[in-house]
């Protein structure tokens, strides 16, 4: 299992800057990684419906919200990062997020969302990269200064995360494209395969 400070220390290595040993602030590098490290954590998650983030959670109406054309209001758990679907009805159902609440008409809603998942524990290995090369292209500018590694890395980055997607979208039958062609898959984001085969960054969240 890694730890915040092993995923910190593999961004560090990525960049070739000496490693930590923990978020004191005695150092500049781990100034940096407590700084920058749940900021890209958080980033990373939200971007994406990660299976070991993925939470359903039943809502609470908000006091004192006024009903709109979408229904009630609810308040939005607070670990709510991205909020995916309202339950039990699917997709089909109107809703919408207005600050921290969401509206539906759904009776006794559930939310499916991407929750702020702090424990590295539940992380697979895929995304541990993922996360640890995305860091690494964050703190970079600031430790390594060096704009030419930079670009490389942030191509690393880049595949690394969409092969942790991949193999999260494996997790379950819905994410699968029906036709089982796996070149096909509903996952796959086309101009992101696009940048990568050019050597670019042109990672959006899905």
């Amino acid at each position: 299992m890694a730890s915040e400070i092993d995923i910190c220390n593999l961004a560090l290595v990525a960049i070739g800057a000496e490693q930590i040993r923990d978020f004191t602030g005695a150092n500049k590098r781990e100034r940096v990684c407590e700084t920058m490290y749940s900021h890209v954590r958080d980033k990373l998650l939200a971007g994406y419906d990660w299976s070991f983030a993925r939470v359903i959670a039943s809502l609470r109406e908000t006091v004192g919200a006024e009903a709109n054309e979408y229904g009630t209001g609810y308040d939005v758990p607070n670990d709510c990062l991205r909020a995916i679907d309202i339950l039990p009805l699917g997709r089909g159902q109107r809703w919408e997020r207005i600050g921290a609440s969401i509206f539906t008409s759904v009776p006794e809603p559930k939310l499916r969302y991407t929750k702020r998942e702090t424990n590295t524990g539940l992380y697979t290995m895929a995304f541990v990269d993922a996360l640890s090369l995305q860091l690494a292209v964050a703190i970079a500018p600031t430790i390594r200064q060096n704009d030419k590694y930079e670009a490389r890395l942030e191509q690393r980055a880049t595949a690394a995360l969409m092969l942790a997607q991949e193999e999260d979208a494996g997790q379950g039958e819905d994410y699968r494209h029906p036709d089982n062609d796996p070149n096909n898959d509903s996952f796959v984001n086309p101009d992101l395969a696009d940048s990568i085969r050019q050597g670019t960054n042109g990672y959006t969240s899905t």
